[in-house]
């Protein structure tokens, strides 16, 4: 029986090759790598590639919700605060996010997102609260005063504090 050019699920018969005084079929496979099989692993149709369709499965089954380690994409950080681990915000402290799409604003590096009740997990909104630890350079009231202006500009478009200015 001749397989050259046929194809089996992934498969498709180059040429036949001997192994061992045992005749083997030469096949490349979708994904471009070649292997060699049996005739009957190919017409009991017992392989479907050259193993990329079984790591295609695995990794479909094993990834975000399809894991059963799956943890929401979010985890506890060694300092005891929530990272998000998935999408666009990967890396990033999950309090500073939610406080940032709530109130649709960028937050500074100077800028603290504090827990009020000091439980650093809880991140409802009610439970944050902005923090500035921005201090002054110097102590003349030149520099104060240069210092509080721009203290000025970087909240006075923040909806929680607009009515102060």
């Amino acid at each position: 029986m001749d397989l050259t050019g046929q194809k089996f699920n992934r498969l498709s018969v180059i040429k036949p090759t001997w192994v061992k005084k045992q005749k083997m079929w030469e096949c490349i496979c979708d994904c471009g790598n070649t292997k060699q099989y049996g005739t009957t692993d190919l017409v009991r149709n017992r392989v479907k590639s050259c193993g990329c369709y079984n790591r295609e499965v695995v990794k479909e089954r094993m990834t975000g919700l399809n894991n059963p380690f799956w943890k929401g994409g979010v985890t506890i950080n060694k300092r005891g605060y929530k990272e998000i681990k998935f999408g666009e915000n990967r890396g990033k402290l999950e309090h500073r996010v939610i406080y940032e799409n709530h109130y649709k604003i960028k937050l500074n590096p100077h800028q603290n997102i504090h827990h009020i009740n000091g439980d650093k997990t809880d991140n409802r909104i009610e439970n944050l609260e902005l923090w500035d630890t921005s201090q002054p350079q110097g102590q003349r009231v030149e520099d104060k005063i240069l210092f509080y202006k721009g203290l000025f500009n970087d909240y006075k478009d923040h909806p929680l504090y607009k009515h102060l200015f």
